[in-house]
């Protein structure tokens, strides 16, 4: 099993263990599963859900943008058929930067999805509640309730170009 940890930032993980020890002291497990994620599979999360229009236009924004390399991860990820899971293509999501992690609430010793039961002893309200106490924001606002990050920025995009996206993501992933 991969340690969902792994590549995260060193302050992004000290602010993670310190949210979810403050959620166990509040009586709620939360468990980390996906943190660093590659461009590529960013890309095959975005298009899960996609139609073959909706493709051609991330295809198109990112030609325009002038980040061939997303270009290449978004191409390389393939068809891929199954729920929505984001709507950050490649590079847009802080996750490719280490700044973000999945989690899913375990209620009962079981994994729970729901943020709908429980009312506000809903382990992701708890979580949401002690993320932003930490300075921390979760997207249960979209409806990816499990998804935490430190930056206030909702994406990448509000402080980089694409283009400069690209180079960092080249940077960082070229090779793996």
């Amino acid at each position: 099993m991969t340690d969902p940890y792994a590549g995260l930032t060193a302050e992004f993980t000290d602010h993670l263990h310190e949210l979810i020890g403050n959620c166990l002291m509040a009586g709620v497990t939360m468990h980390p599963y996906f943190g660093l994620r590659h461009p590529r599979v960013q890309a095959k999360l975005w298009r899960q859900s996609r139609s073959a229009a909706e493709i051609a236009e991330g295809r198109a924004k990112l030609a325009a943008g002038n980040a061939p390399f997303l270009l290449k991860c978004l191409d390389d990820a393939g068809p891929s058929r199954g729920p929505w899971a984001t709507n950050a293509l490649p590079g847009e999501s802080w996750h490719q930067y280490g700044e973000a992690m999945d989690c899913v609430w375990i209620r009962n010793g079981v994994e729970e999805w729901s943020a709908d039961i429980d009312g506000d002893a809903n382990g992701y309200r708890v979580y949401a509640s002690e993320a932003a106490k930490l300075g921390m924001t979760t997207l249960g606002s979209i409806g990816d309730w499990g998804h935490v990050q430190i930056p206030a920025a909702s994406s990448p995009l509000k402080q980089y170009t694409l283009e400069q996206i690209d180079g960092i993501m080249k940077a960082k992933f070229a090779g793996l």
